[in-house]
């Protein structure tokens, strides 16, 4: 087999993608920038508040032996984007830069015919780099230079102990590093509250240790059983954490299966809340609660159509007794960052429940597609200020298609011998 180049070109970048095989493995290659700031800052002679982005992407698989397996990986990724103060739409503007690495190493080993165990050692940098303006003032309203680092090493085990006994387990240790530097300013929240200046400039280093383990069970022909449990330790709050789940699938017809499944799941809080002051450390850590029940039929032998119903509940969420009615953990989604909070409280609650159909065809000739329609009810009950928030959303999904002969972006591609 040769190896392929292709190169990409569209309206919002360029890219390149390259893979080959080896004499024991194979390799791959991806690079991809955008250049719309380019083209109008050169071009046009036009200056704006364009975003930037790109990311560079490599694999290497390489079978040292029939029963041993390594995988190499790096995936680089950064984005960012200058708001000048004529193009602001919000009370800010200035620059805001991200740059995101993660490079690993995975090793697997087959046992037999019988089970084999994947170990992965990997590495995970965040560098932020945001300087926000107020545009009334021009003055500082948030500063972040900031980074985030995460050493992982992670061992899965996989093992058929009888046609119908499966087990699997693992352990995981990660050790964190970051370095914060950030400055809020006063501000006013969606609600008018108005937070204090403040300013954050801590080194912080943590362990995170984890167990887990389940087991899936076939007592009868069309029955599947799979309980399972997880134990997480966090040395920087010192808590542990306990987190079982249960799952079923029952086949009642070759094609048409029920399934269910529930569980508690937790979270630990984000490392820039709980270092802003030390009594976040007593906080709970979030919580959930899942409940799913679905339906999956096989309408053809490439079309599946799924239909799930849920109820999740959300327990000792943090709250900010000083803005009683702002979701924080929302926060980072609208704002893109968390805020100074200098006290928090974990009573917060909330739930979800709804329904998901969707309708998924895979590539058959020269077709393939996705459709989804879902309906979510959602609560949230801030108990830090007695007040309650909810609201329905309903949502549909199109339907993607892709048609061989009918492409809407040409590519170029080039073999390498």
């Amino acid at each position: 087999m040769a190896s392929i180049m292709q190169f990409d070109f569209n309206l919002s970048g360029a890219g390149v993608i390259a893979e080959g095989p080896m004499k024991k493995g194979a390799w791959f290659l991806s690079a991809r920038r955008s250049y719309l700031d380019v083209i109008i800052k050169e071009i046009l002679k036009e200056v704006s508040s364009i975003p930037i982005f790109g990311d560079f992407q490599s694999k290497l698989a390489y079978d040292l032996s029939p029963k041993h397996k390594i995988t190499l990986l790096e995936i680089f990724g950064f984005d960012g984007i200058d708001i000048l103060k004529d193009d602001a739409n919000a009370n800010y503007y200035g620059d805001n830069r991200t740059r995101q690495n993660t490079a690993g190493a995975n090793w697997q080993f087959l046992w037999g015919n019988k089970g084999f165990s994947n170990t992965s050692i990997s590495h995970t940098l965040t560098k932020f780099d945001l300087n926000w303006l107020q545009t009334r003032s021009d003055s500082v309203y948030f500063d972040n230079d900031s980074r985030e680092q995460e050493w992982r090493l992670q061992n899965v085990n996989y093992y058929r102990l009888h046609p119908a006994h499966k087990l699997e387990f693992g352990v995981e240790a990660k050790f964190l590093e970051t370095r914060y530097d950030n400055f809020f300013a006063e501000y006013d929240d969606l609600l008018g509250n108005r937070p204090p200046a403040f300013r954050f400039d801590k080194n912080i280093s943590a362990m995170k240790l984890a167990s887990f383990a389940s087991y899936n069970w076939k007592p009868l022909p069309r029955l599947t059983l799979t309980p399972g449990v997880r134990v997480d330790y966090f040395d920087y709050n010192t808590n542990t954490l306990v987190s079982p789940r249960f799952s079923f699938s029952y086949q009642l017809t070759p094609l048409t299966s029920i399934n269910d499944a529930t569980g508690v799941f937790y979270q630990n809080l984000p490392m820039i809340l709980l270092a802003q002051n030390p009594a976040n450390k007593k906080l709970r850590d979030p919580s959930a609660q899942h409940y799913v029940l679905g339906i999956h039929h096989l309408i053809t032998e490439n079309t599946r159509l799924t239909i799930e119903a849920y109820e999740k509940r959300y327990d000792h969420l943090p709250l900010d007794p000083a803005q009683p009615s702002l979701f924080i953990i929302d926060q980072s989604v609208y704002q893109e960052y968390f805020l100074n909070h200098e006290r928090l409280v974990d009573n917060g609650k909330a739930s979800a429940r709804g329904v998901e159909v969707t309708l998924q065809k895979k590539l058959a000739k020269d077709l393939y597609g996705m459709a989804g329609a879902s309906y979510s009810a959602i609560s949230f009950i801030e108990t830090a200020g007695g007040s309650a928030l909810s609201f329905q959303q309903f949502k549909f999904d199109r339907l993607s298609r892709r048609v061989e002969c009918l492409r809407a972006e040409k590519h170029l591609s080039l073999s390498l011998e």
